[in-house]
C-alpha cells in the first residue's frame, strides 16, 4: 500500500545525536520538513539549529531523540503544547508524572508513540503470530550481550546519560529485551534480578543484569544483558510444546527444531534495522492522519516496560 502524504505537517526534532539524524534522514524521505532543536549543541556555530519556542509554534508533531534522563521534561512540555509525539525509548524514567502526563495527553487528543523498533521487525513479528498457535511454552530466554565500546566509540561514558543515576545503566539502555516480553507474552510480572559492574572504569552504573519474569503465572522467562559481548548477540529462544523456537534478533532470521532436535523451519529475512525505524515512523504518521489507527507501541506499552525496570534496578 502505498503511503499517503499529510499536508502541511511539519516535524521538531529535540536531540540530534545518531538516533535524531536518523530520524530526521527518515522523515524527509517521506516528504516533511524538520527543524532540530539540540541545547548541547552551539546553535552559533550550526546554523541550522532552531530555539525549543520556535519548534512549538511551527511544528504540529515531534520526535523526542534526546537522551532519556530529559525525555520526561519534553514530553511534559510537548504534551502541555498539545503536540504528537513519537518519543525514543526507554520512554521516561519514571511512574507517577508520567501517568499523570498520559492523562492529559489522552485529554488532549494527543498522540504517544514509542519507538520500540523490534517489535516490527520481520522474525519478531513471525514469531508472534506463531505463538498464537501454541498451546504451552517451558520457557523463555532473552539475551542481549553487546560490546558497547564497539558502537559507541569516542564516547565518554562516565560523563553520558548512561551514567545518570536514574535513568542510567544497562537495564535502561537496554530495555527492548523487557519490551518483547510485554509484546510477545500476556500477564509479564517482575520476579526478581541480579545486576553488577563489570567494569568500574568505564562504567559508573550497572553494565551487567539477569533479570527473571512470571509469564501468565505459567513459565518463567528469563532475560541476560551485558555490555562486553564479542561478538555481539541478540536472540532469543522459546521452548513449547511443538519445539524450540530460535531467533537471531540482530541477523534477523528465525529456526525451529522438533523435539528430536532436528530443524523442521527455517525463515531468514534481510537484517534492516533503518527499515523498522520507518515502519515505527508511518505507523505514528498515520495515527496522526486517522484516530482509528493505534500506536504500535503507546504510552501504556511504554509505562509498563518501565515499571519492571524500576524493580529490576532496585538495590
Amino acid at each position: 500500500m502505498k503511503f499517503k502524504k499529510i499536508k502541511n505537517l511539519k516535524f521538531g526534532i529535540i536531540g540530534y545525536g545518531s538516533i535524531g539524524k536518523i530520524h530526521k534522514l527518515n522523515i524527509e524521505k517521506l516528504g516533511y520538513s524538520t527543524l532540530i532543536y539540540d541545547p548541547k549543541i552551539d546553535n552559533t556555530k550550526k546554523k541550522y539549529l532552531k530555539k525549543i519556542s520556535e519548534i512549538n509554534r511551527t511544528c504540529s508533531s515531534v520526535i523526542i531523540s534526546s537522551p532519556s534522563n530529559t525525555h520526561l521534561k519534553y514530553l511534559k512540555y510537548f504534551v502541555e503544547k498539545k503536540k504528537h509525539i513519537f518519543i525514543e525509548k526507554p520512554f521516561t524514567h519514571e511512574i507517577k508524572k508520567t501517568s499523570e502526563i498520559i492523562k492529559s495527553a489522552i485529554k488532549n487528543k494527543t498522540i504517544i508513540a514509542l519507538n520500540y523498533n523490534l517489535r516490527v521487525r520481520s522474525s519478531i513479528v513471525l514469531l508472534k503470530e506463531i505463538l498464537k498457535k501454541i498451546k504451552k511454552i517451558y520457557w523463555s530466554n532473552f539475551i542481549m550481550s553487546s560490546n558497547v565500546l564497539d558502537w559507541r566509540k569516542q564516547y565518554s561514558f562516565k560523563k553520558n546519560y548512561t551514567h545518570n543515576k536514574i535513568a542510567g545503566g544497562i537495564i535502561f539502555d537496554s530495555i527492548h529485551e523487557i519490551d518483547l516480553n510485554n509484546f510477545l507474552f500476556k500477564n509479564v510480572n517482575f520476579i526478581n534480578s541480579f545486576k553488577s559492574n563489570f567494569n568500574e572504569k568505564i562504567f559508573k552504573n550497572t553494565s551487567f543484569a539477569n533479570i527473571n519474569l512470571l509469564i501468565d503465572k505459567k513459565f518463567c522467562s528469563n532475560i541476560q544483558l551485558d555490555y562486553q559481548g564479542d561478538p555481539d548477540i541478540r536472540k532469543l529462544d522459546i521452548l513449547t510444546d511443538k519445539g524450540l523456537i530460535k531467533v537471531d534478533i540482530k541477523k534477523n532470521h528465525l529456526k525451529i527444531f522438533n523435539k528430536k532436535n532436528k530443524l523442521k523451519f527455517f525463515k531468514r529475512f534481510n537484517p534492516t534495522k533503518n527499515k523498522d525505524y520507518m515502519k515505527m515512523l508511518k505507523n505514528f504518521i498515520s495515527c496522526i492522519k486517522n484516530s482509528s489507527i493505534k500506536p504500535i507501541c503507546n504510552s501504556e506499552d511504554g509505562l509498563k516496560n518501565i515499571e519492571i525496570v524500576l524493580k529490576a534496578n532496585e538495590k
